[in-house]
């Protein structure tokens, strides 16, 4: 599913309402640097903090990979980006097991 990425590009923490579900919504605090996946809707708070340029917004974002929690600050230092796919590194497990085992 695609998200919407909103990260923090002021020096100070910023705060704003997202929707979480179709029937709720979430604050969220994000400090400098940081980011949150969020479902693609623009609330009151995510417009004014856009419109002040305290935010970006990456509308698609693709999540499949990471499998982020929604509305839960990220720092981007933190964040692996996997290079390879669950079931290539299962298939490389499995190869190197049947070696060891000849």
């Amino acid at each position: 599913m695609k998200y919407w990425k909103i990260e923090n590009v002021s020096n100070q923490m910023i705060k704003f309402a997202c929707k979480t579900s179709s029937n709720s919504s979430k604050g969220v605090i994000l400090k400098p640097s940081e980011f949150c996946l969020v479902e693609p809707l623009q609330t009151a708070y995510i417009e004014s903090q856009l419109r002040k340029g305290f935010i970006n917004i990456e509308k698609d974002f693709d999540n499949t990979k990471l499998a982020l929690d929604i509305a839960v600050p990220y720092s981007i230092e933190r964040i692996v980006i996997p290079s390879k796919s669950k079931m290539e590194e299962a298939e490389e497990r499995a190869k190197k097991y049947i070696e060891n085992k000849k």
